[in-house]
């Protein structure tokens, strides 16, 4: 394992939480990413989502996140 892994937001307890794997990838898995890394990939992806026709995006939010974001999230301004 290399030191950027040791940074990475899926390496907890000497083990991957994303992968099913033995050992750690290091920096040559696509997965390797500090935890501010994965919050702005996040926050992108809902600005693309916000930009979709309202059924499409709430069809994404049943499938993908649950429905955890209700009606009204992006109007509010919190995406």
């Amino acid at each position: 394992m290399d030191e950027r892994a040791k940074t990475c937001f899926a390496y907890k307890s000497g083990k991957c939480r994303i992968l099913d794997i033995n050992r750690c990838e290091g920096s040559s898995c696509g997965f390797c990413k500090t935890e501010e890394q994965v919050m702005q990939e996040r926050a992108e992806s809902l600005a693309i989502i916000e930009t979709l026709e309202p059924m499409h995006r709430d069809a994404i939010h049943e499938k993908y996140l649950n429905g955890q974001i209700g009606a009204g999230f992006y109007k509010n301004g919190t995406a």
